[in-house]
């Protein structure tokens, strides 16, 4: 049996299957604009649509920077970005369709990074 289920919609499922109340947000966007598919009943509507925003135009900057013209040729294309907030982990998933995604998840479920960026930190200090 064929499920007609869209990308976004098979990781949102995915993602509520592996880390459940963890998934603090979750949104495609493309050049039209942010279309949020799930927002934690923990954060308002409001706090997710300018973190959306905000997450939107990090990546917008990050891709000038990452243009595979002048990225190093061993590195090729970017793929996805992860950003370490002191209240979780945003991750931008960049697709080869006309749209991108943005999801944020609790530090916890990204304890391996999370122990790595805070040891690496320790050495800073």
């Amino acid at each position: 049996m064929t499920r007609n289920v869209t990308p976004p919609s098979q990781l949102l499922h995915h993602l509520k299957k592996q880390v459940g109340r963890q998934l603090r947000s979750f949104a495609r966007y493309d050049d039209d604009g942010i279309e949020t598919s799930y927002v934690r009943s923990d954060i308002t509507p409001q706090q997710a649509s300018r973190r959306m925003r905000v997450s939107k135009h990090i990546y917008e900057s990050e891709k000038r920077v990452f243009d595979s013209d002048t990225l190093d040729a061993g590195f090729g294309n970017i793929h996805a970005s992860v950003h370490y907030f002191d209240g979780g982990i945003l991750i931008h998933l960049l697709t080869e369709n006309e749209y991108d995604v943005i999801f944020s998840v609790e530090r916890s479920v990204g304890s391996g990074l999370s122990n790595f960026l805070r040891e690496c930190s320790d050495q800073l200090d």
